[in-house]
């Protein structure tokens, strides 16, 4: 099957010299900067691929659940948590895992 999105490898730099040399982190960093043009774009509600509904209560359980601590802190875990969904989203859509 033929994918779209080929996310080449990412020239090491030595400016960065901890950062992985992998299809993974190739693609990972694709998505990454893809959501961040959508969300650029768009507001949340049209830039989450999933009902917004369910995945916010879905994210509130697990941050409330996972943290303790401020409000601030929450609010901080859930916008990771969202980020991470939709990342998780683009990743798969981009065809996933690379050996």
């Amino acid at each position: 099957m033929t994918n779209e999105h080929d996310d080449d490898l990412i020239p090491p730099d030595p400016r960065f010299p901890d950062r992985p040399h992998t299809l993974d982190f190739a693609r990972l960093s694709a998505a990454a900067s893809y959501n961040d043009a959508i969300a650029d774009m768009l507001d949340v509600n049209d830039a989450l691929e999933c009902d917004m509904d369910s995945l916010i209560y879905l994210a509130r359980g697990r941050a409330g659940a996972s943290f303790g601590g401020p409000h601030m802190v929450k609010t901080a875990h859930l916008a990771i948590y969202l980020d991470a969904f939709q990342l998780g989203v683009e990743f798969q859509k981009r065809g996933g895992h690379r050996d």
